[in-house]
């Protein structure tokens, strides 16, 4: 491959090598049933591509969550090494040792087979009994999870990677979305203005704020001699207050596991402070806040697509302007249409 930039799928702008950039592995969707067809003579089943269009995920759904990393240019991603994609990247891994179909070595294709590349190479991060200290765990985590994440890459940049839908059966193919770093900002930002009252901005901390006292004061009435009954009702609740910003959290494999981790280490903590839960929960609320403003865009996923080289932004740039300009004339329209 040679030198290219990426397209964000949600933004139209494009992303040069050494742009930060937000990665969300992608599943295609299938109808409900597949219906029978024939192709010369002769017949086979097939599945549609979704079994609704109402939802951003109908088309193509996340199958793990955000990862963060800077676009290394010829179509490769250098992953950041962040406690949050150590996070996600350990709950698409699992997800895949579950649903990832195998894929046979054919010609020039070396073939693709997750259980058996971790039993290979001795990765040992998705173990839950690995006895390690936190150090050790630190240090050797990324490691490991950059050599499955590049093998899952490749595989997905030569269509060889498919799993196995969770409500079908049918096997569809696993692919990457991409946003550039910029428009997920602005995204989330954009998100905060969704919330509560018309024209009340609503930040991730004076969200998580209210969700927090919220479950607190009704945990406490709920629950008044068993600590470990109070902990983990206070828990639920809060994840139910927080799940209300986006329903999408509900069918991104992993989120629940990302909640829960930061649940426990906030509680093992010396000083659990409210504080310092926001903190740890901070992964869990960007993904919420990016999935409330896809979903009131209906901007629908899609799998990351290449683009010429726009070392100025000029592709990105004339794609705002047709935007801006069609949005005005269809606004003029819609007017002039209803003031007659």
């Amino acid at each position: 491959m040679g030198s290219f930039n990426l397209t964000c799928f949600a933004s139209g702008q494009t992303i040069r090598a050494k742009d930060s950039c937000l990665l969300m592995p992608i599943a295609q969707q299938s109808s409900f049933e597949p219906v029978t067809v024939k192709v010369r003579n002769k017949l086979s089943r097939a599945y549609g591509v979704s079994s609704s269009n109402c939802d951003p995920r109908d088309f193509w759904a996340p199958v793990g969550g955000p990862i963060a990393a800077l676009y290394a240019d010829f179509g490769r991603v250098n992953l950041l090494d962040t406690p949050a994609n150590h996070s996600w990247l350990r709950g698409f891994f699992k997800n895949l040792r579950l649903t990832a179909a195998v894929t046979l070595p054919e010609g020039d294709l070396r073939g693709f087979d997750f259980n058996a590349f971790i039993l290979q190479h001795g990765i040992d991060i998705l173990d839950e009994e690995t006895d390690v200290t936190p150090a050790k765990a630190a240090a050797s985590c990324m490691v490991q999870a950059l050599m499955c994440f590049d093998y899952i890459w490749d595989a997905a940049q030569t269509n060889q990677l498919f799993v196995i839908h969770p409500g079908t059966g049918a096997i569809r193919a696993l692919q990457f979305a991409i946003l550039h770093g910029e428009a997920v900002a602005e995204l989330r930002a954009l998100a905060s203005q969704f919330q509560g009252r018309p024209k009340v901005n609503m930040t991730p901390r004076a969200l998580f704020n209210r969700a927090f006292l919220s479950a607190r004061k009704e945990a406490s009435s709920r629950c008044k001699k068993q600590r470990f009954e109070l902990e983990y009702t206070f828990g639920h609740l809060l994840q139910i207050n927080l799940k209300r910003l986006s329903d999408e959290l509900n069918y991104v494999p992993g989120a629940k596991e990302v909640f829960e981790e930061a649940l426990m280490a906030w509680r093992s903590a010396k000083k659990p402070t409210q504080a310092l839960l926001f903190r740890t929960l901070t992964p869990y609320l960007e993904l919420a806040y990016l999935l409330r403003a896809l979903q009131r865009l209906n901007l629908y996923w899609s799998p990351l697509v290449t683009c010429g080289q726009d070392e100025d932004n000029a592709i990105g740039t004339l794609y705002a302007r047709f935007i801006a300009a069609a949005s005005k004339a269809v606004t003029v329209a819609l007017k002039s249409r209803k003031a007659v």
